[in-house]
């Protein structure tokens, strides 16, 4: 089909002329009788014309699609949901009633379906102001009434009217050609209605005579709403004309507003100023937004890694440990580590906005259409600003500010670093909290892949961690349902040293040596290398990990301090995955920023002063088997010392490990 946009707008959409009336003793969607009545069901199909209706916008024209829902008032009290049936030939509408509608009962339809609709009189239309190109109808349309005639099928013609107006956006750029649309916005500062939100139409004051002069009623005090957004994704073409220069279409209610077009791109933001555009009911408006003549505002970029941590990652990678030398620059960066100056902590990403608010709730997203909420994000905010944590290195967000039902702000950024550390939320300093955590996320394999974020995080106890705020965001945020606790001894309450082991979570106990439960609180008994390196023991512990992984439940390792015992956990772990033995070693070491370890000490990879300096005899460990790689001898050492399976430990690899980088481009 050729496009039609013009002529689908000016054009009258007709609802055909047949009209079936069936007798059915089936459950009753208009009565109150109990789910045991016996009523009779009637049924009126309507069949759709197609080369001329609309339901989804795209560049070939607009279709019905199944899933779309035309609402339909059958007479007082009558009021539905009429689904589209797209199996029919023609594709039909079903209105069902149960009792038979008489003759001159007055047909009242308005699309799309919108629960809450009782009354024809006072029917709510909805401009959406976040719509998703190509899904889904963001055109309201209201239908000429009609009334329903018995027996020849001729009971009258629905006529859809679009109640919006059509803005046809083409991007393009001689300068910036390639880059990818992410969405496009419609900020508006002056307008004779909202541009979204929802209205009021009474549908019975409706007739062929008057379409063009229907009015939408909008709440008291709502002149101006702040935006609408359209999502999708596309790419800036070289010139307006051409393939490459695809429609976007965004639907907006009729008005005249002055405002920004917003273009948002994987790169940059572009803006462009307008004044007093006139959107006319039925009516198409093109734009074509050349980038080259717009303000250009490069995307920002955060970086998630406090200072002393970035320093030292530069300092790693400029002159990158090798298995066979000694060096270790952590003392140099983690020395200005304190309880005021928490570098285990990750670097906020600060927003701000100009009108101070009392209470305001920042939402972080995955998405432009703001449906993929970051439920790990955690916010602290002031009357004007916020700061948001745990977010995922590398990659793109969208926000929104709110205040009660009022937006206040909303914008984009991305991320930049090479690991995800995390606050658990307000993560006072100690080593009684879930605090020195990190996610194992993004650290990179030998073959060029990365472990998956968001299923094995490691960190300190979690004695103290008693307040609700943070039990909350442990269990309901990170989703943690396996705390590998590798204490020794075990008590019922919380140590003042953190020595002991305590279920801070409050999770079902795991008997030590059950490998098959992965849902839980662990009882290890870790206190030597000796512990550690029990077939039995570390057996179970790392099969109960695998497990869990395996079964998509997420895990948390930790010991007093999330520094030796979990050490040795960790390499074993990352060991077997495939990751390079220098990020081994950095994530050893990134413990040193933890201000509560051990009275301020480090822990380097090659130092084993002291017995309980776990790692480095891990590292031996593995090293003292065959094979040619790194990971070749560790699956090699777990195997043979552990008794775990090959089997286990490949579908352990397909659980965590991405087949390719991690992203939401």
């Amino acid at each position: 089909m050729k496009r039609c946009f013009v002529r689908l707008i000016t054009a009258i959409t007709a609802i055909s002329a047949f009209l079936s009336c069936t007798y059915r003793e089936v459950d009753a969607p208009f009565t109150t009788e109990t789910e045991e009545s016996v009523v009779p069901y009637y049924e009126y199909r309507f069949a759709i014309e197609e080369s001329e209706t609309k339901a989804t916008l795209c560049d070939d024209g607009v279709f019905w699609e199944d899933g779309d829902n035309v609402g339909l008032f059958a007479g007082p009290g009558y009021s539905r949901q009429a689904p589209v049936d797209v199996t029919t030939n023609p594709k039909t509408i079903l209105l069902s009633s149960s009792v038979p509608l008489a003759a001159g009962t007055s047909v009242y339809s308005y699309y799309p379906y919108q629960e809450g609709n009782g009354n024809a009189a006072d029917t709510k239309i909805t401009f959406a102001a976040v719509q998703k190109g190509g899904a889904r109808s963001a055109m309201p349309m209201v239908g000429i009434p009609f009334q329903v005639s018995e027996g020849d099928g001729s009971s009258g013609i629905i006529r859809f009217r679009n109640l919006g107006s059509i803005i046809d956006y083409k991007v393009f750029s001689s300068n910036y050609a390639g880059e990818t649309v992410r969405a496009i916005s419609f900020n508006v500062s002056e307008g004779t209605n909202p541009i979204s939100g929802e209205a009021s139409l009474d549908i019975t004051g409706v007739s062929a005579s008057n379409i063009d002069l229907m009015e939408l009623g909008w709440p008291a005090g709502s002149s101006v709403v702040s935006s609408v957004k359209l999502t999708q994704s596309g790419t800036v073409a070289a010139t307006k004309d051409g393939a490459a220069a695809s429609h976007m279409y965004m639907v907006v209610p009729p008005g005249t507003y002055t405002g920004d077009f917003v273009v948002v791109t994987d790169l940059a933001t572009y803006t462009f100023h307008t004044t007093g555009k006139v959107f006319a009911r039925n009516g198409l408006k093109r734009f074509n937004l050349d980038l080259d003549k717009a303000v250009r505002t490069p995307e920002v970029v955060y970086s998630l890694e406090n200072q002393g941590v970035s320093d030292y990652l530069n300092a790693v990678e400029a002159n990158p440990y090798t298995p066979n030398d000694n060096n270790s620059y952590i003392e140099t960066y983690a020395k200005y580590k304190s309880s005021t100056n928490r570098l285990d902590l990750p670097q906020p990403v600060p927003v701000s906005w100009s009108t101070p608010v009392s209470s305001a709730t920042v939402s972080v997203y995955n998405d432009a259409d703001l449906t993929d909420e970051v439920e790990m994000a955690y916010v602290t905010t002031t009357t004007t600003s916020a700061d948001i944590y745990n977010l995922i290195p590398g990659r793109q967000y969208w926000y929104v500010v709110s205040s009660g039902n009022t937006r206040v702000a909303e914008g984009h950024f991305r991320t930049s670093g090479r690991r995800r550390m995390i606050r658990v939320a307000e993560s006072p300093s100690g080593f009684q909290y879930a605090n020195n955590c990190r996610d194992f996320g993004g650290l990179p394999t030998i073959d060029g892949r990365t472990l998956k974020y968001g299923k094995i995080f490691r960190g300190a106890n979690m004695d103290r961690t008693s307040s609700n705020n943070q039990l909350a965001f442990i269990k309901n945020k990170m989703k943690v349902e396996l705390d590998v606790d590798l204490r020794y001894n075990q008590v019922q309450q919380a140590s003042y040293d953190g020595s002991y082991m305590f279920n801070g979570l409050g999770l079902d106990q795991i008997p030590t040596k059950d490998a098959d439960t992965y849902v839980g609180h662990t009882q290890e008994t870790y206190n030597s290398i000796d512990d550690l390196t029990n077939h039995d023991n570390m057996g179970a512990t790392l099969t109960r990990i695998m497990n869990a992984a395996i079964n998509d439940k997420v895990v948390y390792i930790h010991c007093k301090v999330g520094a030796d015992r979990t050490a040795f956990v960790c390499l074993m772990i990352e060991a077997v995955l495939g990751v390079d033995p220098l990020y081994c070693d950095i994530d050893y070491e990134l413990t040193s920023f933890f201000p509560s370890l051990d009275g301020g000490t480090y822990r380097k990879r090659k130092d084993k002063t002291n017995s309980w300096y776990y790692y480095p005899r891990g590292v031996e460990r593995i090293n003292g088997k065959t094979g040619t790689t790194f990971q070749d001898r560790a699956v090699n050492y777990v195997t043979s010392t552990f008794g775990i399976p090959s089997s286990k430990i490949q579908a352990f690899q397909e659980a965590m490990l991405e087949t390719a980088p991690l992203s939401n481009e």
